[in-house]
């Protein structure tokens, strides 16, 4: 006979269970850090069928989270936005069918973005208050919304999370937008939609929410791209094109972008053949679509495709173009068009790259880290002082998962972030660059400090900034 509850009894009394869809899980407290939130659960009874996965859905924004295993655990939902409340509902699902969703506490994500700098500082380039070099990290202000970095040769210009746009130092050719010199950060402006960041020597170029390019500073060889070549510095972020950009990036009086249909543009000074006063507007480079990243020195590029190649050109005489050679590859110039990049070796596994003074530091997907180029003051963290011309692997970790974004002049250390959160730097110490509270160079990495919840490291030409997350 059957009994209500999905019980069978037969025979005198086999029972069978009824399969069902699982109860609703346990959840624990919802935390944040950043913009990703972190789900506890307990798994529910499972209904006789095994839970094959769990589902997460915010409110709002339906941001939908599945992780396919029957245990309990956690779930992360990242890309969440700050100042926004949410709560989560998650759900347990068999071969049956899924739960009914349990809903979790609220969370408001805020931002944990500190700015620390430490190093050279003889312009006030520091941003705290004075013009004294610190060789430890030290933080700048007590705001913790700081979002991207750009180190010039003597301005620093940072983004905020909320838009905004500020700078400190001291301007040689207008790149202080008008303000002027000082050692603590001022908000250029008030406008509150700023989106990226980048510059090149004397130099600074943005793009607002509506992925426009925007610039200010000196522009003798057109090194806003600008559509000419201005003795007169551009005081005030001036828009500078309707075209959408996704990627800036420059150094030295060149820059570089990567535009939203995946094509890369180059405007300024000449880095290969082309205009003896450099390119006055954007130049497209080659004929792919595809790019990811690119990163500029004063002296060459890297870039990287969606595919994981990673491609190059410039001067080389260190062996900072990874080619095994020390000849320049310059891919030529006809029809108002740059030609194609020279591919580094045959490896699809690049993640990313980062190009300073003659040196070239990457990481592939794997999460070892690579370094190639200029090695004088042991910038290549090898444990050597001897240049390379080919990639070569720094340690044997594969827990690497940030390279430092280099700004403008003579960058002669380096630095990279592992997954763990920590900040690791190395090659030239002047002025305490490093962070080790001496002047020392250091061939090989070495942790600054102790802190494991580092977001992204910003060079300059001996001074390093840093930010928390």
């Amino acid at each position: 006979m059957q009994i209500s509850g999905g019980i069978s009894i037969s025979g005198g009394m086999s029972v069978t269970p009824q399969p069902a869809v699982p109860d609703a899980p346990v959840l624990g407290t919802v935390t944040t850090v950043s913009t990703t939130a972190t789900i506890p659960f307990t798994a529910p009874f499972d209904g006789f069928r095994a839970i094959t996965s769990y589902t997460a859905v915010s409110s709002p924004e339906s941001i939908t989270v599945t992780i396919n295993q029957a245990g309990s655990g956690t779930i992360s939902v990242p890309g969440l936005t700050y100042g926004q409340a949410y709560t989560f509902t998650v759900t347990a699902t068999n071969s049956v069918g899924t739960s009914t969703g349990t809903v979790s506490n609220s969370v408001t994500p805020m931002p944990n973005a500190k700015l620390y700098a430490w190093g050279y500082n003889y312009w006030g380039t520091s941003g705290l208050g004075d013009k004294t070099a610190r060789s430890s990290p030290v933080q700048v202000g007590s705001d913790t919304n700081w979002g991207q970095i750009y180190s010039g040769v003597s301005t620093i210009t940072a983004r905020k999370l909320d838009g905004t746009l500020w700078n400190w130092g001291t301007a040689n050719a207008g790149e202080m937008a008008g303000l002027s010199n000082h050692s603590s950060p001022v908000q250029i402006g008030s406008d509150t939609n700023w989106k990226l960041l980048s510059g090149a020597r004397y130099s600074f170029f943005a793009t607002k929410t509506d992925n426009t390019r925007y610039g200010w500073g000196y522009d003798r060889y057109s090194d806003l791209g600008s559509g000419g070549y201005d003795n007169n510095p551009t005081t005030n972020p001036t828009r500078l094109d309707t075209q959408s950009w996704t990627i800036l990036a420059g150094a030295g009086d060149a820059g570089f972008g990567i535009k939203t249909n995946g094509t890369l543009w180059t405007w300024g000074r000449n880095l290969f053949t082309g205009p003896s006063y450099g390119r006055s507007s954007p130049c497209q480079v080659g004929s792919n679509s595809t790019w990811t990243s690119v990163s500029v020195s004063n002296v060459h590029v890297v870039a990287v495709r969606s595919n994981g190649t990673l491609w190059t050109a410039g001067s080389n005489p260190y062996g900072q173009l990874g080619l095994n050679d020390t000849s320049t590859r310059d891919p030529g110039f006809s029809n108002g068009s740059v030609g194609e990049l020279t591919q580094v070796g045959a490896l699809t596994t690049w993640l990313q790259v980062s190009a300073s003074y003659a040196t070239t530091v990457a990481i592939k997907t794997d999460g070892t880290l690579w370094a190639w180029g200029n090695n004088l003051q042991g910038q290549l963290g090898i444990g050597d002082k001897l240049s390379r011309s080919s990639p070569v692997q720094v340690g044997s970790l594969n827990t690497w998962s940030k390279v430092a974004i280099t700004g403008s002049g003579s960058v002669r250390h380096q630095g990279a972030i592992k997954s763990d959160g920590t900040l690791w730097l190395w090659g030239q110490n002047a002025y305490g660059g490093l962070g080790q509270g001496d002047d020392t160079d250091r061939m090989s990495p070495v942790q600054v400090g102790s802190n494991t919840n580092w977001g992204d490291v910003y060079l300059g030409a001996s001074r390093t900034f840093a930010t928390t997350v």
